[in-house]
């Protein structure tokens, strides 16, 4: 509501044009960010599929790849293991039963 009375006589022709002013829009933003900044270490430095499947040329051309530059912690590294069993299998019930839920279709609105 402040940010409207700071437009002033914008403020009903931004209304006409669809612009809502909601109440902690800011603070959604600034979560946005907050968010971004935590998982920006994940980004940087958690290994990538082809990092931990290394021991399994995962690409085509993978013998003949830097390996120096592959290097994965070994817990990250795949083996086949219960623990890998059972993470495997909560993302594919995770996937399963995300199916049923309504989505829209993405394209409708272009």
């Amino acid at each position: 509501d402040m940010v409207a009375a700071r437009t002033g006589a914008l403020a009903p022709w931004l209304a006409a044009h669809g612009v809502v002013f909601t109440p902690g829009g800011g603070r959604d933003f600034a979560m946005t960010y907050v968010w971004v900044a935590a998982l920006l270490p994940i980004v940087f430095w958690a290994p990538n599929t082809q990092q931990i499947m290394q021991g399994f040329q995962p690409a085509l051309d993978h013998a003949n790849a830097n390996n120096s530059a592959n290097t994965s912690p070994t817990r990250l590294a795949w083996r086949s293991s219960p623990r890998w069993a059972l993470a495997m299998s909560v993302v594919l019930a995770l996937g399963l039963l995300s199916l049923t839920r309504p989505s829209e279709f993405l394209y409708f609105q272009f």
